[in-house]
């Protein structure tokens, strides 16, 4: 027993800096100014590390068994209803549950993802100047308009889901939505420095 509680401490301690790491290399990415598609594997194996840590920290006791899976090129099956050929960069996709600390990694190669088993997303855009935010004199940002067509589809799968929730990550900093049929609510978050009050409510038309 206490073999294989240390053989899980040290596993964990591996995963965390592995996830050190990856972060480390995401940031240094991003000055570099990388295309987008090479921030995905960093940024999922983030990801991957926040699971193992979340379930560390409650015992794994969870209610919901959710995994953030990269797209890639593959798009939703949306089970022949009529949807367009669109896909977010991530999601956050319902997942066979598990006594492990992690999920077991879900392939979209071959394990296909259905839109009714998506809840959630994440967009990547490689440049700041891509956020979502925008000022009173500027147009709704285009990654906020890619943001609804999601949340619109999800929703549309889903049609007791009220809302849906995502993450646009820009460059070094990343922001939260809140998607209903109202409008977008979306938070200004920068990664490495303290959490800032402010929240931007931009309406959709």
């Amino acid at each position: 027993m206490v073999h294989c509680q240390y053989q899980h401490r040290h596993q964990t301690n591996r995963n965390d800096h592995q996830g050190i790491h990856d972060l480390a290399e995401f940031r240094q990415s991003v000055r570099d100014g990388v295309d987008e598609i090479y921030l995905y594997s960093l940024l999922q194996g983030i990801f991957r590390t926040i699971e193992g840590a979340e379930a560390e920290t409650t015992g794994y006791k969870r209610t919901q068994f959710r995994q953030l899976v990269s797209m890639d090129d593959h798009v939703p099956d949306a089970e022949n209803m009529p949807f367009p050929l669109d896909k977010p960069d991530f999601v956050l996709a319902e997942v066979p549950p598990t006594s492990d600390p992690l999920t077991p990694t879900i392939d979209v190669g071959s394990d296909c993802v259905k839109w009714r088993q998506i809840s959630g997303f994440i967009e990547v855009k490689s440049n700041v100047r891509e956020g979502p935010n925008a000022t009173k004199s500027t147009p709704v940002r285009h990654i906020v308009s890619e943001g609804a067509n999601y949340a619109r589809l999800i929703m549309a799968a889903r049609p007791f889901q009220l809302y849906v929730l995502c993450v646009f990550i820009y460059g070094h900093k990343f922001s939260l939505g809140w998607y209903d049929r109202r409008g977008v609510i979306i938070s200004d978050v920068v990664i490495t420095k303290r959490l800032r009050p402010e929240i931007a409510e931009i309406p959709l038309p």
